[in-house]
């Protein structure tokens, strides 16, 4: 965890190499946040690649993320690099 000292913002980062979802509890160490934004890079399998041809193997989507105090238990997907970005209160 680290705290992006251009915005404030509190990051996150959570790697599953596994190829089955992971659980997963975020400790904010009582930092008061707000609303935030889940960014995640996913695969079906570890040596998923694109290619010309086919360029949806490994995507990013991202998600509205709120409600998140002390401990919150996520599942985080197989094959996947995490980023959660927090607003500061």
């Amino acid at each position: 965890m680290k705290k992006d000292s251009r915005t404030g913002e509190i990051i996150l980062n959570v790697v599953n190499m596994g190829d089955k979802t992971a659980p997963a509890v975020v400790d904010l160490n009582g930092k008061q946040i707000g609303s935030g934004i889940w960014y995640q890079l996913t695969a079906a399998s570890g040596d998923a690649e694109n290619s010309i041809t086919d360029t949806h193997n490994v995507f990013p989507t991202e998600k509205a993320i709120e409600g998140f105090c002390g401990k919150t238990s996520v599942e985080i997907p197989a094959f996947s690099l995490n980023i959660l970005r927090f607003k500061n209160k």
